[in-house]
């Protein structure tokens, strides 16, 4: 009936193209998620790690030696090009080799045996705390080394998911045995790797349960860091590495087993979902760039919704609604404070014994570390070692900030919740000739009134009697006896808190009496002859943080020849220099209503002007930062501004948002060398020995 069409022979080609099109159709739709596909859709260009697909897993190889380092190696069944960003269970472990096996966290080289559950609220919070920030540091570590950091599972040529990052993560948290264990072929339900669950690392473990499975997982979504097809490198985050969440805990319902790829759902339309109730409404979190901190419930949605997305441009940040960790606010109402031993290192804050703080009315609560260091300034004063003290007490004050008022002070020009006096004696050439020499210990308060005699008395005496009055015994008490000195004289009040400097010359005096954080400095220059006994005495008061000198006293002279001592009382001139110390100390050194009225305009501009302060020490700088801060005069993200411009990059951050031990870290080039812990507990024994024997 039709006209015969001509034969044309049709390709091979087009018919299997047409079988396959078939086969899917049967086969239905299919395709990437909506997720998958807007990953895909993203603007930016991928970089060119994120191109390359997961190599195949290959047979982990037989870990070394413990007495041996594997030397870096390229592995021979590897082609010499680079290698992808998913690496092998042999090269991750050799990487973690390579890097001198010293994984950010602490950690035996396998995995130690699992520690017993915190028995109060306060103590698992501490130690679920204490967990994040060991993961957060293994995997600050792993980008430090690999570039960025995991992908949220070890896959297969397919990319079907296997391994959770978890596993991945194990080198470096000193889990290298463990980790070689694992068939990285096989998913994680897979006999062999279903047999390791049992082996789950304390830090993967909750703190509530104990079971193996963990709350440590990592936001999943199409704008997290971690997402399905890759994570995000470094450089691609536009919000900021340090304003996204790496790492989150999350409620018990959503806790996975610690090897199975499977992370925390995060939904831009419920943020909040599965967060916060373990915590007294407190969500604990690890930043991008490794900081550990909360984020409270109360938060919005919109911020919430922020702090997981790596690029929505939104205006908040870690700064604006991080908040350090608060253990008692995290065990929830009503929970009981945690016993001394059940509490790391003793950090939790403790009460009664033998050394008590006196807090001021209003301001924010302090912190375990700040509550630490300032009964250590009350177990110092003890010892009667102030310059110990006003370490310890201004430490203190530069992790919490004050808890009350700073009190103005006019001569000064700036505030301060007490005043710290120095007081010594500046050696000259004539005194260092013949036998005398130059003391290189402080002083007693005997000695120096002999070094300035007869003169010195009258005026130290003024000085210490101000001193009590402006003392950091306003916040802390000495309770205990002191063990006083042997054979040195008679000593200050402790209650003056003053700090005296060894003998030496007028500038090695001021560099000592900057670095321990005096505020002024009481200088006595005396010149003295050695065969007639002529004596000149001159006081000088400085300002040490505004480096300038507050008084300059007539040059007192004492010949023993023409004057008797007991005639000094009236010398002119030191009646003169004793109602000038009298009047710069009760006008200009007493605390004076402020001359301006604060507001957040007068605050920032403050705060900025600290941020450049040449004060040689940064912890007094800090505490009126941090005072600003608690007035809600200025915000969290502009005390860290100001504190990275003061200490340099990273330490504002560990210093106001960091766990404990990262605070330590940033002090402690201004702290006693003593230890807080030794401190107290040296007093608190001397203490119950003397209560022992009185009974």
């Amino acid at each position: 009936m039709f006209p015969l069409l001509p034969t044309r022979r049709v390709p091979v080609t087009l018919v299997c193209l047409w079988g396959v099109l078939l086969l899917l159709g049967a086969a239905g739709c299919g395709g990437l998620s909506s997720d998958d596909m807007r990953s895909r859709m993203i603007k930016r260009p991928p970089d060119p790690e994120e191109e390359q697909p997961a190599a195949p897993r290959l047979a982990a190889a037989k870990p070394a030696e413990p007495t041996q380092t594997t030397p870096a190696a390229q592995d021979p069944t590897q082609p010499a090009s680079p290698q992808p960003p998913a690496s092998t269970g042999a090269s991750v472990a050799q990487t973690a080799a390579d890097a001198g096996d010293k994984p950010a966290a602490t950690a035996a080289a396998s995995p130690q045996p699992a520690e017993p559950l915190p028995k109060t609220p306060e103590a698992r919070a501490r130690r679920s705390a204490e967990n994040l920030e060991k993961i957060a540091a293994a995997l600050e570590q792993y980008r430090e080394v690999k570039g960025r950091y995991p992908l949220y599972a070890i896959a297969d040529s397919t990319r079907a998911p296997l391994l959770s990052w978890r596993v991945e993560l194990l080198p470096f948290l000193g889990y290298k045995d463990l980790y070689l264990k694992f068939d990285q072929q096989q998913p994680w339900y897979a006999p062999k790797n279903k047999a390791l669950l049992s082996e789950i690392p304390p830090v993967y473990m909750s703190s509530e349960r104990g079971d193996l499975k963990t709350n440590y997982l990592a936001p999943m979504g199409s704008a997290t860091i971690f997402q399905k097809l890759r994570t995000l490198h470094p450089r691609r985050i536009e919000d900021g590495l340090i304003n996204t969440v790496l790492l989150v805990e999350v409620d018990d319902p959503l806790a996975q087993e610690w090897t199975k790829p499977e992370e925390y759902p995060f939904n831009p339309g419920k943020p909040k979902e599965g967060l916060g109730t373990l915590r007294g409404g407190q969500v604990f979190l690890a930043w991008g760039g490794g900081t550990v901190g909360s984020v409270s419930l109360k938060s919005s949605d919109e911020e919430f919704k922020a702090i997981f997305t790596a690029d929505g441009g939104e205006p908040y940040t870690m700064a604006s609604l991080n908040h350090p960790i608060d253990f008692a606010a995290a065990a929830g109402p009503g929970a009981s404070v945690a016993a001394a031993d059940d509490s790391p290192s003793g950090s939790a804050p403790a009460t009664g014994g033998a050394l008590s703080t006196r807090q001021s009315p209003a301001g924010a609560p302090r912190s375990a570390l700040a509550e630490k260091f300032l009964r250590a300034s009350a177990a110092a004063l003890s010892e009667n070692t102030p310059t110990d003290a006003w370490r310890w007490f201004c430490a203190s004050l530069a992790i919490s900030g004050p808890s009350g008022e700073l009190e103005w002070y006019p001569a000064l020009r700036r505030p301060a919740p007490a005043l710290h006096f120095g007081v010594g004696v500046a050696a000259n050439a004539k005194q260092n000739q013949g036998n005398h020499k130059a003391r290189t210990r402080a002083l007693t308060k005997s000695e120096l009134e002999n070094a300035t005699a007869p003169f010195g008395k009258t005026l130290i005496d003024a000085i210490e009697k101000h001193a009590v009055k402006a003392s950091l015994t306003s916040y802390v008490q000495p309770v205990s006896e002191s063990r006083g000195r042997r054979g040195g004289g008679r000593s200050f009040s402790r209650e003056a808190a003053m700090t005296v400097l060894p003998e030496g010359d007028e500038a090695d005096i001021r560099n000592e009496a900057m670095r321990v954080g005096c505020d002024v400095l009481a200088l006595f220059e005396v010149d003295e002859n050695q065969r007639s006994k002529h004596r000149v005495v001159r006081l000088r008061l400085y300002d040490l943080v505004g480096r300038k000198e507050l008084l300059t006293s007539r040059r007192l002279t004492y010949n023993p020849l023409e004057t008797r001592r007991g005639d000094q009382d009236d010398n002119e001139d030191l009646s003169e220099a004793k109602w000038r110390l009298d009047d710069l100390l009760e006008d200009g050194l007493s605390p004076a209503p402020w001359p301006v009225t604060l507001n957040a305009n007068i605050a920032k501009r403050r705060v900025a002007s600290l941020a450049g302060s040449r004060d040689p020490f940064p912890p007094r700088v800090i505490a009126e930062m941090l005072f600003y801060r608690n007035r809600g005069l200025i915000d969290n993200a502009e005390v860290l501004s100001a504190l990275e411009e003061l200490l340099g990059n990273g330490a504002g951050i560990d210093l106001l948002l960091g766990s404990d031990s990262k605070r330590r870290r940033v002090l402690r080039e201004w702290l006693p060398n003593s230890s807080a812990e030794d401190l107290r507990a040296r007093v608190e024994g001397r203490k119950n020995t003397q209560g022992n024997n009185g009974n």
